[in-house]
């Protein structure tokens, strides 16, 4: 395996770590997703004969992340919708004088 794929393979396994914490910080996802994608170009750039097997395993990969990245964030939509419900709700019944 040369050093390029070593490189993928690394950014591959802090992006996965990262997506198995609870909270956490969408920039260091951000900034470890730009390497990796960096990392795959200069892969491709590098040998015309680029490992097709290698390129399809990323390829299948990125779609589960994305796939994974998308169903948090509809996670997270639904729930600050009902915390925003919430507190319309809050809002409205303390305009009500108390009994």
């Amino acid at each position: 395996m040369n050093s390029l794929a070593a490189d993928i393979k690394c950014c591959r396994e802090a992006i996965q770590s990262l997506l198995t914490l609870e909270n956490y910080d969408t920039s260091t996802f951000s900034s470890l997703w730009q390497t990796y994608q960096h990392a795959l170009v200069r892969y491709c750039e590098s040998s015309p004969a680029a490992d097709a097997d290698l390129l399809q395993s990323e390829l299948d990969w990125v779609q589960l992340a994305i796939t994974h990245v998308n169903s948090e964030r509809a996670a997270i939509s639904q729930q600050l919708m009902n915390l925003q419900q919430g507190r319309k709700a809050v809002g409205q019944y303390g305009r009500f004088p108390a009994e």
